[in-house]
C-alpha cells in the first residue's frame, strides 16, 4: 500500500468512524475539534495539542512507543496535508523519507530519519510557497518542541498557501475529481495512414437481452463528457487472454476510484483482495454480499461499492465489456487499464478505446510477442522435439526461452504436446513471464480437442481463487469431461470442491467402480462414498 493510499484510507476511516488498528489516542477529544477542513479547525487542533502538552507531561520517546499515539500523529499529519491540498486546489503527493532523499540526496545531511520525518508531501503543479512539508513533524512540535521553537498549525499552513482570514470558519471546498488528462472524442480517429479508426464498441447481439446494454447506451456520452482514470481488472473470461481475431469481445469487471486519486498499484492490490473473496463465506454481511456477486458469473453491477473492510477509501467495481479492438495486441494482458467514467452516468465504466490511448501507454501495454514473424512450420514434431532438448538441456544448450519459441511454432501448427508445454510454461513462469489466464487459454485449446490431461489442468487452474480467471462453473465443465474420460484426479477435485452435482452418481465412485470390475474389489468404491460424505 502506497503512502498516498494510506492517507486516503486513514482519512476515510476517520470520516466513517471506522476503527484503525491500534486505535487513536485521545479520539473523543479530537472529534470535538470538528475536522471539517476549515482553517479554524487547525486552531482547534492546536488548542487540543497544547492542552495535552500541559496536562499529560509528554515525552517524545515514550509517547511514540504506543500505536494509538502514532496513529494520532499520522491522522493529523494526513489531515493537514489534505487541508493544504484543498487550499492549493491540488491533491498532496506523499513521499516516504527514503523517496524524498532519493530525489534530493542533499536532504539527508540536513534531515535525520525518524518516525516524525518518515513522510512528507509535495504539491506539484501549484504555486506552493515551499518545496515540501513534513506535517507530522509540525504536529509533533506542538507536543514536544521547546516553546521558543513552536509555531501554530495555521501559521505553518500560511507558509504554503495564501489564506483568507474572513473565510477561516468555512470548510475549504473538496478537491475536484482527478483524471489522467487524456482527451476524448466520440468520432473516428485518424490513424498513421489516414485511415479511420472507430472508437465505439462493436455491439454483440446478446447485449439487447443483457443489463450490460446500459454501458453501450452510455458509450457516446462517456466519450463526449467523461474523464479518464485508472482501473484494475477484477475478473474476465480467460479466452480474452488468448491471441485471436481482432474482433469480438467478452464481459468483465473493473475496479476504479471515482475520485481518480488511487494509484494503479493500489488499485491492483485491492482488486486482488476482492478476487480472493470469490468462493469464500465470510461472516461480515458486506463481504458476504460481495462474495455472492462474485460467484454469479452472469451478474452485472454498475458502481458497486467495495466493502470498507477491503478499502476505507471509497472504491467501486463495475461490469464492462472488453472489445478486442480496444485491447493492445487484441487480447487481455496486464491488470491495469485506462477507463472512462462520468458523474453524469454513475457506474458506467468504459475501457478507453485504443485509438485514444497515448502512444507511449499503448506501446508499454502491448503483450510480449512470443515470436516475431515465425518462419513457416515444416515439421511440428521436429520443432517440439528440438524444444524438449532446450528445455531439458539434453542434446542442446538449456534455454527455456528458446524452448518456448520452438513450442509456440509447433503449437501454432496444431501439435498438442507443444500446446501443453506452452501452457505449462505460462502457468509456472518458465522461460516467460507467468501469465495464468494465458496458460488456461492454451490448456483450453487442447481441452476442446478432447485431451483429458488438458481438461484436468484447465479445470484445476480455474479453481485458483487468487487469479482473475477463477471460475467454478467453467472449472466444473472441464473437470467433469476429464473425469468422464477416466481421470481420477479430476473426479477427486470435483468431489473436494463440491462440483459433482446431486443429480448424478459421483464421478469418483463410477471411476473406481470401473477398476472394481477388473479387480473384483469394492473397498475403494465404498471409501469414495465416505469421502464425499
Amino acid at each position: 500500500m502506497s503512502l498516498n493510499f494510506q492517507a486516503l484510507g486513514t482519512l476515510a476511516a476517520w470520516e466513517l468512524q471506522a476503527p484503525l488498528q491500534g486505535g487513536i489516542a485521545f479520539e473523543s477529544l479530537l472529534r470535538r475539534c470538528q475536522l471539517d477542513y476549515s482553517l479554524a479547525s487547525l486552531d482547534r487542533v492546536d488548542t487540543l495539542l497544547l492542552a495535552l502538552r500541559k496536562t499529560q507531561k509528554l515525552q517524545a520517546a515514550s509517547f511514540l512507543e504506543s500505536d494509538a499515539n502514532r496513529n494520532l500523529l499520522l491522522l493529523l499529519a494526513f489531515y493537514m496535508g489534505e487541508l493544504l491540498g484543498r487550499g492549493l486546489r491540488r491533491p498532496p503527493t506523499w513521499f516516504t523519507y527514503e523517496q524524498l532523499v532519493a530525489a534530493d540526496p542533499g536532504l539527508q545531511a540536513t534531515i535525520r530519519r525518524t518516525f516524525l520525518t518518515s513522510m512528507a508531501c509535495r504539491f506539484p503543479g501549484t504555486d506552493s510557497k515551499v518545496d515540501f512539508v513534513m506535517p507530522m513533524q509540525v504536529v509533533a512540535a506542538r507536543l514536544f518542541a521547546p516553546e521558543a521553537a513552536m509555531q501554530s498549525l495555521r501559521a505553518n499552513a500560511a507558509l504554503v498557501f495564501n489564506q483568507d482570514a474572513a473565510q477561516a470558519r468555512l470548510p475549504l471546498p473538496p478537491l475536484p475529481p482527478q483524471h489522467l488528462g487524456i482527451p476524448l472524442q466520440a468520432g473516428p480517429v485518424k490513424g498513421r495512414l489516414n485511415e479511420e479508426q472507430p472508437v465505439t464498441m462493436e455491439r454483440p447481439g446478446w447485449v439487447a437481452r443483457d443489463k450490460l446494454q446500459f454501458l453501450f447506451d452510455c458509450e457516446e456520452a462517456l466519450l463526449r463528457g467523461g474523464r479518464v482514470v485508472w482501473a484494475a481488472l477484477v475478473q474476465a473470461e480467460p479466452k480474452l487472454s488468448l491471441p485471436a481475431a481482432t474482433h469480438g469481445g467478452a464481459p468483465g469487471e473493473l475496479l476504479y476510484d471515482p475520485q481518480g486519486r488511487t494509484a494503479p498499484a493500489d488499485l491492483a492490490a485491492v482488486a486482488k483482495a476482492v478476487l480472493a473473496l470469490k468462493g469464500e463465506k465470510p461472516a461480515d454481511p458486506a463481504l458476504a454480499a460481495f462474495c455472492a456477486h462474485l460467484a454469479d458469473e452472469k451478474a452485472r453491477v454498475f458502481g458497486l461499492a467495495v466493502p470498507a473492510a477491503l478499502s476505507a477509501h471509497p472504491l467501486k467495481t463495475s461490469s464492462t465489456y472488453f472489445d478486442r479492438r480496444h485491447l493492445p495486441g487484441a487480447r487481455l494482458s496486464g491488470l491495469i487499464f485506462p477507463a472512462v467514467i462520468s458523474d453524469a452516468h454513475p457506474g458506467a465504466v468504459l475501457l478507453l478505446p485504443l485509438p485514444l490511448w497515448p502512444e507511449a501507454l499503448r506501446k508499454k501495454s502491448l503483450p510480449p510477442k512470443p515470436a516475431a514473424t515465425p518462419p513457416p512450420v515444416v515439421d511440428a514434431e521436429a520443432l517440439f522435439q528440438q524444444g524438449l532438448k532446450h528445455a531439458e538441456g539434453k542434446g542442446a544448450a538449456e534455454d527455456p526461452e528458446r524452448a518456448h519459441e520452438l513450442w509456440l511454432r509447433a503449437a501454432a501448427a496444431g501439435h498438442i504436446g507443444a500446446v501443453l508445454e506452452v501452457a505449462l510454461q505460462y502457468a509456472n513462469g518458465i522461460g516467460v513471464e507467468r501469465d495464468m489466464p494465458l496458460a488456461i487459454a492454451y490448456y483450453l485449446e487442447a481441452a476442446e480437442q478432447g485431451h483429458a490431461g488438458a481438461q484436468f489442468s484447465a479445470g484445476k487452474l480455474l479453481l485458483m481463487k487468487n487469479e482473475p480467471s477463477y471460475n467454478r462453473k467453467e472449472a466444473a465443465v472441464w473437470l467433469k469431461r476429464a473425469a468422464e474420460q477416466g481421470s481420477e484426479e479430476a473426479a477427486k477435485l470435483l468431489a473436494q470442491h463440491g462440483l459433482e452435482g446431486e443429480e448424478k452418481p459421483g464421478l469418483l465412485r463410477r471411476l473406481i467402480s470401473r477398476k472394481k470390475e477388473s479387480t473384483g474389489s469394492t473397498k475403494d468404491a465404498d471409501d469414495a462414498d465416505d469421502s464425499k460424505d
